[in-house]
């Protein structure tokens, strides 16, 4: 009888080794690589973007932005604007602040945008992510695009690198405006707006956009009362911009003098 109680314990002790050894392998081959790291020692640091719902995500496909100055209700008057970006820390949280430092690089084929980085960004005491502000230049030219891959520059940061696919974070930049981002159809202008307030021009829209403090301008196109409701403001508004400029009146692309005269 002691024997077969003898069997009997070292059966049951094999088979918790066999399920406990089956139960961490699952563990191990389920969990995301982002997790794994998560119990790491060294403090590693990785790009992370937005998902639908607002939160943190490592899909490397959401790790790209795109701004538009032309999109900017302050209009021609900027030279730069701001974005963020979030970084999360991959190992337990630190006992003490660590700095991170940024840096552009090229993007192949691709005109470089100009960024600027407040460097050195903090991830604070116990903190596990951090959203950081880059500063980003107006392009020369109209029309074009502008790229450029944010990076960690680990030279001049308290952290290592983190996941391989969430090292670099995809920049565009460019600065144009377009009758269908002021919600217009082809002929639209010319059939509804021109008679009122003259002809087209990128830099008429643009001036119009930054006087009305608004992107679409498709309620021009609902009948003469709404053009009415708006052009004292617009001429108003140019009378001004060419009194403080006399020697730079606003024109169009061509040169020629802008008014909100009709066609």
């Amino acid at each position: 009888v002691k024997w077969i109680n003898k069997m009997k314990e070292n059966m049951n002790t094999c088979l918790k080794y066999i399920l406990g050894f089956l139960l961490g392998s699952w563990l191990f081959t389920g969990c995301h690589y982002a997790d794994m790291l998560e119990f790491n020692d060294i403090p590693r640091v990785s790009f992370v973007g937005v998902d639908k719902n607002g939160s943190d995500t490592y899909d490397p496909t959401t790790l790209a932005a795109s701004l538009n100055f032309g999109e900017n209700l302050k209009g021609d008057s900027i030279s730069c604007d701001t974005m963020t970006v979030r970084i999360r820390l991959l190992g337990a949280p630190a006992g003490q602040p660590l700095k991170v430092s940024l840096k552009s690089v090229p993007v192949g084929g691709w005109p470089e945008a100009e960024v600027s980085f407040l460097n050195p960004y903090v991830i604070e005491d116990s903190a596990y992510r951090a959203i950081l502000k880059v500063v980003v230049n107006r392009p020369a030219e109209r029309h074009k695009e502008y790229k450029a891959d944010l990076v960690f520059d680990y030279a001049n940061s308290d952290v290592a690198e983190g996941i391989d696919t969430l090292r670099h974070y995809e920049l565009t930049i460019t600065d144009e405006v377009t009758l269908d981002m002021l919600g217009l159809y082809e002929g639209d202008w010319e059939n509804y707006i021109a008679p009122y307030l003259g002809p087209y021009s990128e830099n008429k829209a643009r001036f119009m956009i930054m006087t009305l403090k608004m992107m679409n301008l498709s309620i021009l196109t609902y009948g003469p009362g709404y053009i009415n409701r708006y052009k004292p403001q617009l001429v108003e508004a140019l009378e001004y911009y060419n009194t403080m400029n006399p020697d730079n009146h606003l024109k169009d692309e061509n040169g020629n003098l802008i008014s909100f005269d009709p066609a």
